[in-house]
């Protein structure tokens, strides 16, 4: 099992020790500091599991922290802890992602109930997200159907992106002359592009099959080589997590996850 390491923000040295000291018997492993700068520079080294501060530190306070945490992370929890409680202060940090927020003198009993709240958070949401193993898509001649219902018209700009978000990846088109994007977890990206003037709509992707069968064709598209193939009616694409029923890909057509929403 992971060692969790926990960075303590407190100007109090007696209290940032108790801290330290009760954590360390349960396990965890602690750094300590009292300067919201010293803190930036913690996070700047290490990536720490939980954070408890004060919400005023003596050369800034938790809204700066929580600021920096969020820059270099995205989501890490943190309890704040304060002898009277701020609602100005606290209240941005809120509004960003979950905190908690501890009276001082801080119990026990309370101190790891809040440690145990925020950490079983933590991992629910940063948990990846389950794939479908079969999804079929379908789209003829430009019109979208989802789930064997026409959607929507959707006019596709010149390339078009359906991805898993690994940093933030969208998918950007047109609906009713209004550029629309999105993400969606659970996608695999799918390229749409004509790849030489004149040919016919081409089905481009990469680490995929037509109809069971790797694709020996190879090309690039934005920069990334992928396998590519040209599509009949009927054909049956399957990438990992995904397989996509090839009806026809109309002069403008999309395909999109059927468990998706357009926004």
């Amino acid at each position: 099992m992971k060692t969790l390491k926990i960075l303590i923000v407190d100007s109090d040295i007696h209290q940032q020790q108790l801290h330290k000291t009760l954590l360390e018997r349960r396990g965890y492993i602690c750094d300590c500091v009292v300067f919201l700068e010293s803190a930036i520079q913690s996070l700047k080294l290490f990536k720490y599991d939980l954070i408890i501060s004060e919400t005023v530190l003596p050369d800034g306070d938790g809204i700066q922290l929580k600021n920096e945490v969020t820059k270099l992370f995205g989501y890490v929890p943190i309890i704040f802890t304060a002898s009277k409680l701020n609602e100005n202060l606290l209240k941005p940090a809120k509004g960003r992602s979950l905190i908690s927020y501890l009276a001082k003198p801080v119990s026990t009993d309370a101190l790891f109930s809040s440690i145990k709240s925020a950490l079983e958070l933590s991992a629910k949401l940063n948990a990846p997200q389950e794939i479908p193993s079969i999804a079929k898509l379908k789209v003829i001649d430009g019109t979208l159907l989802k789930l064997g219902q026409e959607v929507k018209e959707v006019c596709l700009s010149k390339t078009v992106t359906l991805g898993r978000r690994t940093s933030d990846t969208y998918c950007d088109y047109q609906i009713d002359d209004r550029s629309v994007s999105r993400h969606h977890a659970t996608f695999v990206r799918i390229f749409f592009d004509k790849l030489i003037e004149g040919s016919k709509d081409c089905f481009n992707l990469w680490d995929g099959e037509i109809n069971g069968q790797k694709s020996a064709n190879g090309c690039k598209v934005n920069g990334r080589r992928i396998i590519c193939q040209e599509l009949k009616h009927g054909d049956i694409v399957t990438i990992p997590g995904l397989t996509v029923e090839y009806l026809s890909l109309g002069k403008e057509g999309c395909l999109i996850d059927e468990n998706a929403t357009l926004t």
